[in-house]
C-alpha cells in the first residue's frame, strides 16, 4: 500500500476511535487494530486481505464490543517470517498465541473467508461466545 493511502486510513480510522498498534511475539510482529467498548469481539479477515477490510463494520460493532482486528501473520502490516507455515490449524494457533499476549481470554468472534475457516479452527478450549462466520 502506498504512503498517501496508508496515511488517509489511518487518519480515518483515528477520526473513528480505532487505534493502530503492534505486538511482538514468538511469532513475530502483528499489527492490530483496537477500538469500541464492551465485550471483546475479534474480527479475522480472509485470504489476500488485511485488517483495513473491516473498517466499513467496525463503527457499528464498537457500539456495543470492544474491537480487535488483527492483520494476520504474512498479510497487511504484520510480519511475514520466511519460516512460517501458512496452513489453517498454525495460522489459527497464532492468532490464540496473539490473543493470550494482548490478554484476550473471553470474546466473540467474526470471521471473513478464510478468517471465518481459521475462527472455526481454534481449539474448543477456547471461551468465545458466538462465532460468526461472513461469506
Amino acid at each position: 500500500m502506498n504512503w498517501l493511502c496508508r496515511k488517509l486510513i489511518d487518519s480515518k480510522c483515528k477520526q473513528m476511535g480505532l487505534i493502530k498498534s503492534s505486538l511482538n511475539t514468538v511469532d513475530g510482529r502483528t499489527a492490530y487494530f483496537k477500538g469500541g467498548q464492551g465485550p471483546d469481539m475479534v474480527l479475522v479477515h480472509g485470504f489476500g486481505a488485511n485488517k483495513e477490510n473491516w473498517l466499513a463494520l467496525a463503527p457499528r460493532l464498537m457500539r456495543h464490543y470492544t474491537v480487535w482486528i488483527p492483520d494476520l501473520i504474512g498479510f497487511g502490516e504484520s510480519d511475514r517470517p520466511s519460516n512460517a507455515r501458512f496452513n489453517i490449524a498454525e495460522q489459527a494457533d497464532r492468532v490464540v498465541r496473539w490473543l493470550d499476549a494482548v490478554g484476550v481470554k473471553n470474546f466473540h468472534v467474526m470471521g471473513n473467508s478464510m478468517g471465518g475457516y481459521l475462527a472455526g479452527a481454534w481449539p474448543p478450549t477456547l471461551k468465545t461466545g458466538f462465532l460468526a462466520l461472513v461469506c
